[in-house]
C-alpha cells in the first residue's frame, strides 16, 4: 500500500504492468486479491506472488518468508519509500564521477542532465554542485520540488541559465528543474555554448540530441551515461517506520550516531539527509552500511522496539546477494546460486523478492529482503541472519 501511495509512487507506477513498475502488481484486481491474501495469511504460510500475480498460499513453517515475490523486473518495489531510496546510490555515482573528472570537488562546477529521474538533482547539491535537470513532463519537475529533491521550477532556460551561472560563480549548491522538451534545450545550449562540465543523459534516438551531446562533448563536458547509475552499488539499507511517526526514525537516526560514531561517512550522510530529505509516505531511512555494522544495527533497532523506545514495530530491508556492477549474464562457478540455495537465504525475511534466472548462463538472484522487527527474540535472530545473508566469513 505504501509503495502505491501517490506520495511515494510516480503516477506511471499506479497504471503500468508489472514489467514497468518493478512488480508492485500487475493490476488494480490483482491489487485486491494480494491484500485480501495477505490479511489472510497464517504464520506458517508464504503468499507467492508473480509478475505482479498472487499465484497462491502455501502451508510451508513459521520461520518461512511470509511472501515470496518473483519477477523478472529490476526493482523491488513493495520497498519503494519514493526518491529516498534512490539516494545513496546516486550520491555515489556523483560523487564517483567527480572524483574521475574533477578531483572529488564539485563546487563551482555544473552538472546537466536529460531527466529529473530518481534523485540526481539533491544528490548533485549534496554534493556541492549546481545542477540542471531537463525534463519534459512539467508533473514530474513540480513532484521532485514538492519533495524537496529539486530546489526550483522554471518554465525559461533563460531563468535557469540566470540561477545556476550565479550559482557557479559564487561555488554554491542549486538545482533547477527546467520543464521543457530535452531534444529542444540541449542542442539550445550547444548553440550557445552553455557546456555543463558533466552530462548525464542517453542520447535517444532523437538525431538533435545526437549532434548536441557530441557538440558538448567537442566543447569539452564529460558525457555519463545513466546506466552507469547500476554499476558499482553499494549494500543499501532501509528502515521504515510501520507508526508512520517521523519521530520513530529520527530515533533510528540517533541510534546509528549512537553505534557508529567513529563512522564519519556514514555520520555526515545522517546529519544531511535529517535536513535535507523530506518523508514520502511511511517515515523511512536509507543508507549503506557495512555487514558488521548491519549486524548490530539490526539487532539494536529490535531492542528499540522491545523497549517501546519507538511507537511501533520498525521494517528493516536490504538490497539482494551478489549485487556486482554490470549485472552481466556471464556468471563464475562461485557466484552461481540456485534456487534452493535463494530460498533458504531467505528464510530468516519475511518478505523476499527473487529475480528468476533468464537465460542458460544467468542464476536466480535475491533483488531484496526485509523483516518487520518487532521486538521478539525469534525476530531478532532473523534479522541477523537476513542481514549477513551471502556475506563473506
Amino acid at each position: 500500500m505504501n509503495s502505491l501511495d501517490p506520495e511515494v509512487a510516480d503516477p506511471l507506477a499506479l497504471s503500468a504492468s508489472s514489467s514497468a513498475n518493478g512488480g508492485v502488481v500487475a493490476d488494480w484486481a490483482n491489487y485486491g486479491v494480494t491484500v485480501h491474501s495477505l490479511r489472510a495469511l497464517d504464520s506458517d504460510e508464504t503468499l507467492l506472488v508473480r509478475c505482479g500475480k498472487p499465484e497462491g498460499t502455501f502451508r510451508t513453517r513459521a520461520d518461512a518468508s511470509r511472501v515470496v515475490v518473483v519477477d523478472s523486473g529490476p526493482g523491488p518495489s513493495w520497498l519503494n519509500i519514493g526518491q529516498q531510496g534512490f539516494l545513496p546510490e546516486a550520491c555515489e555515482f556523483i560523487a564517483a564521477a567527480a572524483r574521475e573528472h574533477f578531483g572529488g570537488v564539485l563546487a563551482g562546477k555544473l552538472i546537466g542532465s536529460s531527466s529529473l529521474s530518481g534523485a540526481l538533482p539533491l544528490a548533485a547539491t549534496m554534493n556541492g554542485a549546481a545542477f540542471l535537470g531537463i525534463d519534459a513532463d512539467a508533473e514530474r519537475v513540480k513532484r521532485r520540488v514538492k519533495a524537496g529533491y529539486c530546489d526550483v521550477m522554471v518554465n525559461d532556460l533563460d531563468e535557469a541559465l540566470r540561477i545556476l551561472k550565479n550559482a557557479v560563480r559564487k561555488g554554491e549548491a542549486a538545482s533547477v528543474g527546467l520543464a521543457r522538451d530535452p531534444t529542444e534545450v540541449i542542442p539550445e545550449m550547444a548553440g550557445r555554448g552553455v557546456v555543463p562540465d558533466i552530462f548525464i543523459g542517453a542520447a535517444g534516438p532523437d538525431v538533435r540530441v545526437v549532434e548536441a551531446l557530441e557538440s558538448l562533448k567537442g566543447y569539452g563536458a564529460a558525457i555519463v551515461a545513466p546506466e552507469r547509475l547500476t554499476g558499482g552499488r553499494g549494500r543499501t539499507l532501509l528502515c521504515v517506520a510501520l507508526s508512520g511517526e517521523p519521530a520513530d526514525i529520527q530515533r533510528v537516526d540517533r541510534l546509528m550516531l549512537e553505534l557508529f560514531s567513529t563512522n564519519e561517512k556514514l555520520c555526515r550522510w545522517i546529519k544531511a539527509v535529517k535536513n535535507r530529505v523530506r518523508h514520502q509516505g511511511l517515515p523511512a531511512r536509507a543508507c549503506s552500511l557495512g555487514s558488521a555494522e548491519r549486524r548490530v544495527f539490526g539487532a539494536a533497532v529490535n531492542e528499540l522496539v522491545a523497549r517501546n523506545d519507538v511507537k511501533a514495530p520498525i521494517v528493516i530491508a536490504r538490497d539482494g546477494l551478489n549485487t556486482r556492477a554490470g549485472d552481466s549474464d556471464a556468471v563464475s562457478a562461485e557466484e552461481a546460486v540456485d534456487v534452493a540455495s535463494l530460498l533458504d537465504a531467505a528464510a530468516g525475511a519475511d518478505w523476499a523478492a527473487i529475480r528468476p534466472a533468464h537465460s542458460e548462463k544467468s542464476v536466480a538472484k535475491i533483488m531484496a529482503l526485509a523483516v518487520v522487527a518487532d521486538g521478539t527474540t525469534d525476530a531478532s535472530a532473523r534479522i541477523e541472519r537476513m542481514l549477513v545473508a551471502g556475506e563473506p566469513l
